[in-house]
Parts: structure tokens; sequence; C-alpha cells
């Protein structure tokens, strides 16, 4: 049986106003990086997501979740 991991870590990418798009763990206080796409931004943040195996959650213009990559990471036996 499989379960959501306990304390687990995210890596969101969204909409940063009008400077862009932003890259930020869910534990963090400050975005990691601002990018000028929603491309760019995602590529980052994927990046750093199979680095540390933890989830990247793409949020759309509104906010809500456009998808999620490495969702493996989020569950343990």
């Amino acid at each position: 049986m499989y379960k959501i991991k306990e304390n687990l870590v995210l890596n969101h990418v969204y909409r940063r106003g009008r400077k862009g798009w932003a890259v930020r763990k869910s534990s963090a206080a400050r975005a990691a990086r601002v990018f000028q796409t929603q491309a760019e931004a995602v590529a980052y943040g994927a990046m750093l997501s199979n680095l540390h195996n933890i989830p990247l959650i793409v949020h759309n213009t509104h906010g809500t979740v456009e998808s999620i990559i490495n969702s493996d990471a989020i569950w343990e036996r």
C-alpha cells in the first residue's frame, strides 16, 4: 500500500506578478530564481526536482495546478 510521504518538500513554478515566473521550494521564504517565461522556469524547476528527487508543481497564471512533474517522489510504501 502506498501513502504520501511525511514532511514532503515540493518545488513550485508560479507566476510572480509582472516580473515573470518563479521557482520556489515549499519550505523557502523566497524564490530560488525568476525567469521571463514559464517554459524556462519549468525547465529549471524540473532539473532541481530530478536532482533532489522531489516533485515539481507547475501552476498556471491563475495559481491553480497545471501539472506535476516527478510525481513518483510523492509516494512511499
